[in-house]
């Protein structure tokens, strides 16, 4: 718990401020008046500031809250975001449980370009900040892509320091998402517009292709778990379960590995009547997909 109290009232607060907004927009409520700068307003900023003020804690200098642990972290994250040296394993870990956050990412960035754009039309630029950032505009598409350029890149460095040709399969991996990203950002844009998507086959072809080579890695490569059979006296069985001891955790990786296909094309959702349209369904999305990198990990690790 000593590692995550500290962040869980700040994401917290932040969660309650944001229903406050919405419950604000939806009453009519000009809450802007009351720090209003232009477009944004201080609120606009309030949230910006406390990522920024959460991110210099962790790797605050300060001996408290297991500073150890919170510089490994920081350390850890900046060898991430600048792939350059050596792949360790904690490199790996974080980097692909980013991979989980690429909506999250993508997110944050527009929620820091509004306010980015603003100040530079305060400064005297040319042209109006809009009150809402383009989804698809470049540097947010770049934000959603980036944790798999960085595994993208990992994968390379490995194989070159290693020699291991199995690390240029994982590339491929990454790399069937970057069409897949892509393409469901533009599609998303078409669905809640009520507009045929012209590359929906493109699109549906490039999420199975993700999804499926994903799933299939996952099992065979990430967990060792080849079909679930694994040699037994030096023959391979194919009925002979992970060798796990009790009934119980046998049951675990059948769920694990079931529930990891069902939660790899949760993206099928926009598939069904409108569901896109409402936030709270993207959000519900985008909870299980933490989930499942949440399963993943202990197998992984494991």
């Amino acid at each position: 718990l000593v590692y995550f109290q500290p962040m869980v009232p700040i994401v917290f607060a932040l969660w309650l401020w944001a229903h406050n907004v919405q419950r604000f927009y939806a009453l009519g409520i000009e809450y802007d008046i009351m720090g209003a700068l232009g477009f944004y307003t201080l609120a606009d900023y309030m949230p910006l500031i406390m990522y920024f003020l959460a991110a210099l804690f962790v790797v605050a200098p300060v001996n408290v809250l297991d500073m150890p642990s919170r510089l490994f972290f920081g350390e850890t994250l900046q060898r991430v975001l600048v792939p350059v040296q050596e792949v360790t394993w904690a490199d790996f870990l974080m980097a692909d449980i980013a991979t989980s956050l690429s909506k999250s990412s993508a997110d944050l960035c527009k929620r820091g370009l509004g306010p980015a754009l603003h100040a530079l039309v305060a400064a005297g630029s040319a042209g109006a900040a809009p009150r809402v950032v383009d989804p698809l505009a470049a540097p947010v598409l770049f934000a959603m892509c980036l944790p798999y350029v960085i595994r993208f890149v990992q994968c390379l460095i490995v194989h070159r320091t290693t020699g291991n040709r199995a690390q240029l399969l994982n590339a491929l991996k990454y790399a069937t998402a970057f069409p897949a990203l892509v393409l469901t950002a533009i599609e998303h844009e078409y669905h809640v517009s009520d507009l045929v998507y012209p590359m929906y086959n493109w699109w549906l072809g490039a999420m199975f292709v993700n999804s499926l080579y994903s799933y299939y890695w996952d099992l065979e490569m990430d967990w060792d778990m080849p079909w679930l059979a694994q040699p037994v006296n030096g023959r391979s069985t194919r009925g002979a379960y992970r060798n796990c001891g009790a009934t119980g955790r046998r049951v675990g990786y059948v769920w694990a590995a079931l529930s990891n296909l069902a939660l790899r094309h949760t993206w099928a959702h926009r598939l069904i009547g409108k569901l896109e349209k409402h936030a709270v369904v993207l959000l519900v999305m985008a909870l299980l997909e933490v989930f499942r990198r949440y399963q993943w990990t202990y197998i992984r690790v494991e």
